[in-house]
């Protein structure tokens, strides 16, 4: 808490990594064979973490990764998640699986997403996350998706003034094609919706002297978009979309600014 710039928190040491089992054996300088794992990579309290991660066996290279067998996710005495395998990489910034993403919704139906997380170098990496939604378990509905996606976000921090995240997100839906004029009670006007698509950007620098410029953009497809891809109530209500950009100065005694506003209807 007291670090003001990522070089101070980097000096001030690395991250408590906590590990036990019923039996460790060591297999090589730092690789060891642990049964009934249970670690803990965060610093909290040792003999009481607030989460942690169970498993039967795992061969564990420290620095490195983890590979789990049967491993479940703790928050306190709660199993929230459970895998047959697990590999986790334990290394800073490495490139690799990240958790799968199952889920079912009345609106989607079961969709799995599985994560891939890419590193270049250590400003930059990008998370590309395909996937596939089977759709409404009822059938053709007026409102969500079917078929393969893909999401992919762009993460940048060159230096200290300036980060930013771009996403891009594509998505082939072959739900029957509506009539955006006349949706009820005969919305079906034939085909396939077909490729549809958002993306999003957001920025923040500082220019020195003062200024500072922040953008915060998104642009969708079409006007169902939002509606078709969550079940969250009120982003499912949102009229329109806001993009907004700022280019200000300020000092101990003033501030001038310009601001950009976009609506896509």
């Amino acid at each position: 808490l007291q670090a003001t710039t990522p070089h101070e928190l980097k000096k001030m040491g690395e991250t408590v990594f906590t590990l036990t089992g019923s039996r460790i054996k060591r297999i090589g300088p730092n690789e060891f064979l642990v049964d009934d794992l249970s670690f803990t990579p965060c610093d909290c309290d040792p003999t009481e973490p607030s989460w942690r991660v169970e498993a039967r066996s795992a061969q564990v290279e420290l620095g490195e990764r983890a590979i789990l067998t049967f491993p479940a996710v703790y928050v306190y005495q709660l199993p929230i998640f459970w895998l047959p395998w697990l590999y986790l990489p334990l290394s800073d910034r490495r490139t690799g699986l990240l958790v799968p993403r199952p889920n079912f919704s009345a609106l989607n139906g079961f969709s799995f997403e599985q994560p891939v997380f890419v590193t270049f170098g250590q400003s930059y990496d990008a998370t590309f996350t395909p996937g596939y939604y089977s759709g409404s378990p009822a059938g053709p509905q007026m409102f969500g998706i079917k078929g393969g996606r893909v999401h992919t976000e762009f993460n940048y921090a060159p230096s200290e003034r300036t980060s930013g995240r771009a996403s891009l997100g594509l998505l082939y839906d072959v739900q029957p094609l509506r009539d955006a004029l006349n949706p009820h009670p005969d919305w079906r006007v034939g085909g396939r919706r077909g490729i549809r698509g958002e993306a999003s950007w957001r920025h923040n620098q500082d220019l020195g002297n003062g200024w500072r410029d922040r953008v915060d953009a998104g642009f969708i497809s079409d006007g169902y978009y939002l509606r078709d891809v969550t079940a969250d109530v009120f982003a499912r209500q949102a009229e329109s979309l806001r993009s907004t950009g700022v280019l200000s100065r300020s000092d101990e005694s003033s501030w001038f600014g310009v601001d950009l506003l976009a609506r896509q209807q």
